[in-house]
């Protein structure tokens, strides 16, 4: 049992503790920034967008159906979803070009700056070592 204890607090002193748990380094560790939406902040307002017309084209096409036929029976609410979803796919299309647009750019750098990374990594793999 006593080798136990002797082996552990080496263990933490090789780790950089007491074998208190205490830190040995004088300094604290740098503050850690907390992460943010901004990688992501153009997909969620395109996808907040997209929800939001097609609630609202839902309400349009209740709204016209209520006025025309009454209540929509359990079918018809089917034929109602359906028609909101093209109402806002085409409404989408016009009304929202510019976040789409936002998202499309974001992606394409995204997807270059990942591009970049594998270049790199791949050109240190095939370096020659010295």
């Amino acid at each position: 049992m006593g080798t136990n204890c002797g082996f552990a607090a080496r263990e933490a002193a090789v780790a950089g503790q007491t074998a208190a748990g205490w830190a040995l380094h004088p300094h604290p560790a740098p503050a850690v920034t907390p992460p943010t939406l901004e990688p992501v902040k153009e997909f969620w307002v395109y996808t907040a967008l997209r929800g939001l017309l097609f609630l609202g084209s839902l309400g349009l096409v209740v709204a016209g159906w209520r006025l025309v036929a009454g209540s929509p029976s359990e079918l018809e609410v089917l034929l109602i979803l359906v028609v909101a979803g093209v109402f806002s796919g085409v409404g989408s299309y016009f009304l929202l070009n510019r976040p789409r647009e936002a998202l499309a750019r974001r992606v394409q750098e995204q997807a270059h700056q990942a591009a970049a990374r594998f270049e790199e990594m791949r050109s240190k793999e095939d370096a020659p070592e010295d």
